[in-house]
């Protein structure tokens, strides 16, 4: 976006759209794609590593309705998700009446939409800034990977272990990206003894 040659306010616009609607247009065809990648490395017998399920452009195009990827992504992640929070949930509320049926659904637009503003604040601070580095293509081999991973995000600190928490521990996004399978923790000197 900041290279695109478009009027400040639509440049606002779109971030604000990707904000309002990150878990759709970001994390689930992310996630959804290094799934599938490690589901093939299984099925071809072979251990899934970061070099075969690294992410990309094609993570986002791979998940369009055309590709067979596409509709298996629509048929049990995205559907799934939307009737159940947006139409099953807030019909289970209309022997209340429809006042009931509407304040539930409006109340799961706008939670989803805080939520996915809460995320994206948290997290794309950590991977946009001028003076993170940018790669193209996955890396070659493993020491690449966690290079990418030290050099391609950055850390904050939040001035507390509350605000840490509260940032769910994301605002430390290289030692997540070098061992995303660890549970967060605090890191002051209180933690360590």
């Amino acid at each position: 976006m900041r290279d695109a040659s478009l009027p400040l306010a639509v440049k606002y616009a779109v971030v604000g759209f990707y904000a309002m609607t990150w878990k759709f247009t970001y994390y689930a065809p992310n996630t959804w794609q290094v799934m599938r990648r490690a589901e093939r490395c299984r099925e071809a017998g072979q251990a899934p590593s970061p070099k075969k399920i690294a992410t990309g452009p094609e993570s986002y195009l791979a998940v369009q309705p055309p590709s067979p990827d596409g509709r298996r992504y629509l048929k049990e992640c995205a559907l799934p998700y939307g009737l159940t929070r947006f139409v099953v949930i807030p019909a289970a509320y209309s022997p209340l009446g429809p006042w009931a049926v509407a304040s539930v659904w409006m109340n799961s637009v706008g939670a989803e939409a805080l939520n996915n503003l809460h995320s994206f604040a948290l997290i794309a601070p950590n991977h946009a800034g001028d003076d993170v580095w940018r790669f193209e293509g996955p890396a070659r081999e493993r020491g690449e990977f966690y290079l990418r991973q030290v050099t391609g995000s950055v850390n904050y600190h939040t001035g507390s272990e509350v605000g840490d928490f509260l940032q769910g521990f994301l605002n430390y996004q290289i030692e997540h990206h070098l061992w995303p399978d660890l549970p967060a923790r605090p890191t002051s000197a209180s933690s360590r003894r």
